[in-house]
This record gives C-alpha cells, structure tokens and sequence, in this order.
C-alpha cells in the first residue's frame, strides 16, 4: 500500500512540474447597445450641402444650364441619403440623364400647347423624384414609389401660394409651406407606404421671423444654415402613416386650422400696417404719389408722374413734345373755372365732363434728351420713318436754320415755359426751351 501512495505522489508531483495553474482576473465585459431611433429628422451638416450645391451651380453655369439635371440629381441624392423618416434612410435612385430626357419633353410640350402642358408639369416632376426613391432596408421596385395625383391641383396650389406669398410680402410664407407640404405628402406613396405631414404654419412661423432676423443680422451669411434648418424642421414632421391614422389627422388638422385662423388676424393686421408704411414712403419719396391718380390714369403715366410731376399730376410724353407735360383731370371744375385755371373742358357725352390741366414737369424726364430741336428730330426720324432736321443758312435768317421736315426757317428760344411756347406758336423742344417758326 505505502508504495502505492509513493507511486501515486509521485505522479502528481510530475503532473504539477508539468502543468502550471493560471488565475484568471475576473472582469465585467459590457456590451455597447447601439441605440435605434425611430423618430424622422436630417442628418446633413451645412458645409457639405453648400459643397453640393456651389458644384451643381458650378456645372449649370459652365455648360449653360444643359448639365442642370445631373447637379439637381447630385443634391437630391444628398439631402434625400441624409433624411429619415420613422428610422427608415432614403435613397435617391435617379440619374442626371433621365431628369435631362423628361424636362426636355415636358418644355417641348408646354411649348407645343402654348403653355397648357405646363399644369401638369409639377405634378410629373413630382411623380419623377418620388419614383426615384427608396428606403435603404428596401428594394426599388416599379410601381412601389409614386406621386397620387396625376392632375393640375400642384400647378395652381403653386400658383396660389405664392400669391398669397407677394400679396403678405412674404408674411405668410410659413402657412404656405406648410398647405403645400401636407398635399405634397399625402399624395406621396414610398415602398408602398403613405406619408403624413404634420407641421403648421403656426409653429414655423416663429422660427422664420428668428431665422430671418438671424440673415440679416450676419448679412445673409445664415441664410446658408437657415437651409439645413428647413430640412431639420421638415423632416422632424414628416412619418409614415399608421393604420388607422386617418382619424387622429383628421382631428389633428382642425384643430390646427382654428389656430391658424386665431393666429392670421394679427398677420393681417401687420399686412396691412406693412402696406401703410410702404404707402407712406412712397408719398414722401415721391412727391406726385396721389391714390386717386391710379384710378384715373394709364398705370406707366401714373408712374412717371410719381417721378416728375406735382402730386395729383400724370406725366404724358406726346411725340412733338420730347420733355412732355404734366397733366391732371378735375371733375368738379366749371367750364368757366377751367378756362381761369388755364385748362382745357373736355364735354363728355355719356360720362361726367372734366377740366384737364397741364403743366410743365418738376424734373427733367429723360437726361441727355432735351439738347434742342435737331437731336428730338432724328430721334424722331427714327420712330416715324421722317427727315431729319438738316441746317441751311442760305435760305434762313442769321440764327435761324432750315427744318426739312415742315419746309420752315425754325430757332431755338430758350427759358420759355410748355404755356408760353403754346402762346408763340411754337412747338417745346426741350426742358425749358421752345422752337419758333418764321
């Protein structure tokens, strides 16, 4: 027994030379949980989407607006690789090449239809960007990625937007945007999967006036981020439509037009504030500037009298007079007041009878054309098809000269007002100066 205990010491004692025990420090191995979200936002930083667009702008230029669509295309793969909607990236599958083909074809028809093709052409362009895409999990396939509407509504909801945009001098930007948007992607259909648009004027509103404020601040230098922050702002209220969505929309979107409709009245007030104001420069930069004046006279007489006229006057350039006169319609005038006012009674037969009173303008019209008769008279030459002046002292008194075109000796009286040349017989010929006929 004893020398089997030696053998089995033995043994282990060989085991032990041979084999070393190594102690492991014990360590708590944590997994890194990559975090999925699942909200929509845009990922696109400020410099890259100015790189993109100076190089599309760059390739327009240079070969004359021809390579347009590729730079469109280049953008488009851009903002739309930096968008998610719902967790799920975007993917732009279009190619410059095509873009060129279609936008071809949609000009020449407008052309051939003497613009009525033009209707149709937003919603075709539309259909064309959003056939082109994806999302990235997600295969393109055809028919799986549309624009709805095949109609005209897009054309005149454009059309109606910016009216509404030049008559709010741009105060309602942000609830066109958003009436836009909303019909824009409930009529967007991407690997079969709807959109909804949740934004409202309303909360952009607040964030235009800041970004705006912000541009001219740092003189439009933030215009740049004021691009990525539309982006931003636009996709955060994008997602994709839940089953059975319709009507919690549908609640949503009343109860955002009862506070856009709270919200409009003071926008309007500040329209029309804005529009006061406008107003109220006009009168004082230009001293002829009469309300009324719109209504009576054609619109570029209305103008030019704002220019060069007394206020209340329009200024009309007759062909025999180069410098032109003032002139203004009163209604009220009796035939025997208008002749002490120096005017003209007009006897309208089936409207109200006026006085028509002239006068000479404030302010030169036209620089470089009042340097006498012989310059009018070739300027005229030129409209009319008619001779020229062309001087001859042979057959004219010293100082006179001879005008071909009435066959007289004519001078050139300076200082004489439009009143005082009439008086003379003579015909105005500049500011302030009168041509006489012997």
């Amino acid at each position: 027994m004893k020398e089997k205990n030696v053998e089995v010491l033995e043994e282990e004692t060989k085991k032990k030379e041979k084999y070393e025990e190594v102690k492991f420090q014990e360590v708590e191995i944590k997994r890194e949980i990559k975090e999925i979200r699942t909200d929509s936002y845009f990922d696109g930083k400020v410099l890259e989407l100015i790189g993109w667009k100076l190089l599309a702008y760059l390739i327009s230029c240079v070969t004359a607006s021809i390579a347009s669509p590729w730079g469109k295309c280049m953008v488009y793969k851009y903002q739309f690789s930096h968008t998610i909607y719902n967790g799920k990236r975007l993917k732009f599958e279009g190619n410059g090449g095509d873009l060129f083909v279609n936008r071809f074809k949609w000009i020449f028809l407008t052309l051939i239809t003497f613009g009525i093709y033009g209707w149709w052409v937003p919603a075709k362009k539309a259909n064309w960007v959003i056939s082109k895409l994806h999302f990235e999990d997600e295969e393109l396939k055809e028919g799986e990625s549309f624009f709805e509407d095949k109609g005209i509504k897009l054309f005149w909801l454009n059309v109606l937007c910016k009216f509404l945009n030049v008559v709010s001098v741009g105060l309602l930007i942000p609830f066109t945007f958003c009436m836009k948007m909303k019909y824009i992607n409930k009529n967007a259909v991407i690997n079969r999967k709807k959109l909804v648009f949740t934004g409202t004027g309303i909360s952009l509103l607040g964030k235009y006036i800041l970004w705006g404020l912000l541009t001219c601040v740092t003189f439009g230098i933030y215009g740049w981020w004021v691009q990525v922050n539309f982006l931003k702002w636009q996709a955060s209220n994008i997602h994709i439509k839940k089953v059975g969505e319709d009507e919690e929309i549908a609640k949503k979107e009343k109860e955002s037009r009862g506070k856009t409709f709270l919200i409009l009245i003071p926008v309007l007030l500040g329209i029309v504030l804005v529009l006061g104001i406008i107003v109220f420069i006009f009168t004082r930069i230009f001293s002829g500037f009469s309300l009324s004046s719109i209504t009576k006279y054609p619109l570029s007489e209305t103008l030019n009298g704002w220019k060069y006229c007394e206020k209340g006057y329009a200024y009309s350039r007759m062909t025999s007079n180069p410098r032109g006169f003032c002139y203004k319609f009163d209604y009220n005038m009796t035939e025997e007041e208008c002749e002490q006012a120096n005017g003209y009674y007009r006897h309208q037969t089936y409207e109200k009878s006026y006085c028509e009173i002239t006068k000479d303008p404030i302010k030169e019209p036209r620089k470089g054309y009042n340097n006498g008769l012989k310059e009018y008279a070739e300027k005229a030459a030129i409209v009319e098809g008619k001779v020229p002046v062309t001087e001859s002292t042979s057959t004219c008194p010293s100082g006179w000269y001879y005008f071909e075109y009435y066959g007289k000796c004519a001078k050139d009286l300076e200082h004489v007002s439009y009143q005082e040349c009439e008086a003379k017989g003579g015909m105005p010929a500049g500011y302030d100066s009168c041509t006489i006929f012997e």
